[in-house]
């Protein structure tokens, strides 16, 4: 933002007069403009239609400059994901735009440079419910800001950076292992084989693919 003030007569060789003697006064004419980048996030969006626990979200997003001059430096968006369920955040990540980098540049007055993040969404309860993604133009994760911002009347713009979006991640069903019955011989001798067997029950909702690793413990007391 510029302030131009212009004085008349300011070193006072000329004797002035009018009839409300202010002749002396009012030789000063100030003008006030703009020039500076306004950051805001627009048209965010989530993929895919359907997202559950466990699921990979891309979310989307224009950053449109609404300012009067293109943005001077690099900068950071700033995206959240919160379950609002649990309260948890789940990610709190800086995105930079390098406006030196090959292709990249300014972004000039009444134009929108389209962004995009991908993320995975926890498995079980922490990934399931109301999610919000929440986009931050020109923040970084501790709340920093590239540069000042201001709208076309000269008004400080670092309020308006701000976009968020909501969507409901359906739960999974899981599978839920437990041992359900152990056998093994009374007595021993060292030196010798013995032979263990127990039952794995699967009694959760899913089927247990992919295998998965038993682990036996043999001790000499009630302690393991």
């Amino acid at each position: 933002r510029f302030e131009f003030v212009i004085t008349a007569d300011v070193d006072g060789e000329l004797f002035e007069s009018n009839g409300n003697d202010t002749a002396e006064t009012n030789n000063v004419a100030s003008l006030t403009v703009a020039s500076a980048p306004d950051l805001v996030v627009q048209n965010l969006v989530v993929s895919p239609g359907s997202i559950g626990a466990g699921g990979t979200v891309t979310a989307t997003w224009e950053d449109r400059n609404l300012g009067l001059s293109a943005t001077p430096t690099s900068w950071n968006d700033r995206l959240t994901v919160r379950n609002l369920d649990t309260g948890e955040t789940l990610v709190d990540i800086a995105l930079p735009y390098n406006i030196a980098a090959n292709g990249n540049g300014p972004l000039a007055p009444a134009t929108s440079l389209t962004r995009s993040h991908a993320f995975k969404l926890p498995e079980g309860l922490r990934g399931t419910g109301r999610i919000q993604v929440t986009v931050q133009a020109d923040q970084s994760t501790s709340g920093a800001t590239s540069f000042a911002e201001y709208d076309s009347n000269g008004v400080r713009a670092d309020n308006n950076n701000a976009a968020a979006i909501e969507f409901t991640a359906a739960a999974r069903a899981y599978a839920n292992l437990g041992v359900v019955s152990v056998s093994a011989p009374l007595t021993g001798r060292g030196g010798d084989s013995i032979t263990v067997d127990w039952l794995v029950r699967n009694t959760g909702a899913a089927e247990a693919g992919g295998g998965w690793i038993d682990r036996i413990v043999l001790s000499n007391d009630n302690v393991i």
